[in-house]
């Protein structure tokens, strides 16, 4: 594939003169200024461009002359609506944000509010409002809920419904009748269906055949029996004595390796990668502190975690060693369980509102020309200096406090 042709200095003298009058307010943003700064370099230059590469360009020069967007303010009206349909979702008339948005749109445009945000803004602030509601998890499957979906699986592998997805749109209005609490949204049904599918079929549970089957678990009962030192040491002779058997396309290197690990799990029960009592324990107690914010985020507390679970009291020398990734895959897991909605709820102290203010006056400086720290480099600085404070906040939520802050201070409240 070739390479997009360089940028030549007189292109980029074009670009950044449209570049400081988007900067300078003469434009309202990158998107306005795109058809006059196209129209601009076809007439000046030979090289013909793509619109999609000439806003691409024009919003990095305008950014590296200093241009700070402002984020799109949710207005009062917007909040009040967002608000009414977080609290429907978190009372159970929705099962989640995502199938209360058509609603919300309907409701939004009976406001005469215009359409601002995509779905996935609004998707995740109905979202975020709700679990400040108190609604944290998703409604569980019914057991009667799961008896229409079965039936419906059981006529998909018996060939009365050609797939999965032809069936799921009558699966999904038996299953709204049969619901007590709200209508699930399609896609969730789809996906239930599929899975329910598979299970009854029996299909996507083992797709080895008995040859290579029988193949790794000659390999793995040679582990189990300590002829190699550990399950990756196998892989190598595995994969050639599946390789001799002929099998083309040759399995790849994970799924020989997840195969191995499973049947020496049999065979070997210490082999067994299932998360123990005491290394849960362990888990939990880190997924705690990155939920109470004394860790940053779960990447950092993941090699405290794995070498608290070498040292942890009751474990044997015979017992392997957890590998990095598979502690950070439970650390984040449990991370989410223990700490999602309680981070995402967490209300600002009196130290960090202090932090702020002071922020919303540099920043405030920068709009009326007399300081150079734009709304990106405020919030960074900002975020810093929690750092130190012993406060953990997101560069988003730093960005979102310092300008919601301005704003309030503008508007005289």
């Amino acid at each position: 594939m070739a390479r997009p042709p360089v940028w030549s200095a007189q292109e980029l003298k074009v670009v950044d003169r449209f570049a400081r009058a988007v900067i300078a307010g003469r434009y309202a943003g990158a998107g306005v200024a795109l058809s006059a700064c196209h129209e601009a370099l076809s007439r000046g230059t030979r090289m013909r461009r793509t619109r999609a590469a000439v806003r691409q360009k024009l919003r990095e020069r305008a950014h590296v002359l200093g241009w700070s967007p402002p984020p799109r303010i949710w207005k009062r009206t917007e909040q009040r609506v967002v608000e009414r349909f977080a609290r429907a979702v978190a009372g159970g008339k929705y099962t989640d944000a995502s199938t209360a948005v058509h609603d919300c749109r309907q409701a939004l445009a009976k406001a005469h509010v215009p359409r601002l945000h995509s779905d996935e803004a609004l998707v995740a602030r109905i979202r975020a409002a709700a679990r400040m509601l108190g609604r944290s998890v998703r409604q569980p499957w019914t057991p009667e809920e799961i008896q229409v979906v079965d039936r419906f699986a059981r006529e998909v592998v018996a060939g009365g419904y050609r797939s999965a997805h032809a069936a799921a749109g009558r699966c999904a209005e038996m299953v709204a009748r049969t619901a007590q609490t709200a209508r699930r949204s399609d896609e969730r049904v789809r996906s239930k269906l599929s899975q329910r599918i598979c299970l009854i079929s029996g299909r996507g549970q083992d797709t080895w055949p008995r040859r290579e089957a029988a193949v790794v678990d000659r390999f793995a009962r040679a582990v189990a029996a300590g002829r190699y030192r550990s399950v990756p040491a196998a892989l190598a002779d595995c994969r050639r004595a599946l390789a001799a058997r002929g099998r083309v396309p040759a399995r790849g290197h994970r799924e020989v390796l997840e195969r191995l690990w499973e049947r020496t799990a049999l065979f070997q029960p210490r082999y067994a990668r299932r998360m123990t009592a005491g290394e849960q324990a362990v888990i939990e107690r880190f997924a705690g502190a990155v939920a109470a914010h004394r860790y940053p985020s779960v990447a950092s507390a993941v090699r405290d975690c794995w070498r608290a679970l070498l040292e942890r009291p009751g474990r044997t020398e015979e017992e392997p060693a957890r590998s990095l990734r598979a502690v950070a895959g439970w650390l984040k897991l449990l991370a989410r369980d223990i700490g999602r909605y309680k981070i995402s709820g967490r209300r600002w102290t009196d130290a960090e509102e202090r932090v702020n203010r002071k922020w919303v006056r540099v920043f405030a400086r920068h709009r009326e020309g007399r300081g150079r720290a734009n709304l990106d480099t405020a919030a960074a600085m900002m975020r810093a200096e929690l750092a130190r404070l012993g406060y953990f906040r997101t560069g988003a939520a730093c960005y979102t406090r310092i300008y919601a802050a301005y704003r309030r201070e503008a508007a005289g409240q």
